[in-house]
């Protein structure tokens, strides 16, 4: 197991989820596994955010 302790920000200008092919193709099953559409999900979790990892533990 792996835990990381990160720091957060919102990435303003990024586009929607349902507006990313490479993102709706990794995760269209896992969307469709929690009962949403491409478009509902993108509304759902609609901020996104970029962690950047500063230590690792590892066990």
């Amino acid at each position: 197991m792996a835990r990381a302790e990160c720091t957060a920000e919102v990435v303003e200008d990024a586009p929607p989820a349902n507006e990313v092919p490479e993102y709706l193709e990794k995760y269209r099953g896992s969307i469709a596994r929690i009962g949403l559409e491409p478009e509902s999900f993108a509304r759902a979790y609609s901020v996104a955010l970029r962690l950047t990892p500063s230590r690792w533990q590892v066990w």
